[in-house]
């Protein structure tokens, strides 16, 4: 029998033990969707699940937590609808859990817009809910920079200083 084959016997199978609630999503790789039954989110990794927090209680303390330098966010404001982000992290790694909520507070206090920035959710395997890696990612979280549409650099695995301060000295050397 087909992968494809099986997977239909098996959402069958949990449709009829469900009473017909699909309950969960569940990928070949064992990724899931649903916040409840997996460490690993990758469609349901977006700035509002990151806000639940039944489903990422780490964002919200480490979020609340961060103070941002004032020097660094101020510098970062002219250039809030130039820069744009892409943030790509798995639920499941602790520098994710980390870095992003600063990230995203950084990001809010300079005032980016929610557009310029792209949040992509990986499996161990650095992978996306499409099984794909992009952008070619070894270590989560890597933060992809980009000024007036060309990369300026990467933040990756973790910051040497406070994250503002280095998103600052890519925009200089870019």
């Amino acid at each position: 029998m087909s992968m494809k084959g099986t997977h239909i016997i098996v959402y069958i199978l949990g449709m009829l033990f469900t009473g017909g609630q699909a309950v969960f999503a569940a990928s070949p790789a064992g990724r899931h969707d649903s916040c409840s039954q997996q460490e690993v989110h990758l469609k349901d990794f977006t700035r509002n699940h990151l806000d639940s927090k039944e489903c990422f209680p780490w964002f919200n303390k480490e979020y609340t937590d961060y103070v941002p330098q004032r020097e660094y966010v101020d510098t970062l404001k002219s250039y809030k609808n130039s820069l744009k982000v892409v943030a790509i992290g798995g639920s499941w790694c602790s520098d994710t859990q980390h870095l992003l909520p600063e990230l995203y507070k950084i990001t809010d206090q300079v005032g980016i817009p929610p557009g310029h920035i792209q949040l992509i959710g990986v499996d161990r395997d650095k992978k996306d809910a499409f099984g794909k890696n992009a952008y070619d990612v070894k270590l989560v979280p890597t933060f992809i920079f980009y000024l007036k549409g060309k990369e300026i650099g990467r933040i990756v695995e973790t910051s040497p200083g406070p994250l503002e301060e280095e998103i600052v000295k890519l925009i200089k050397q870019g």
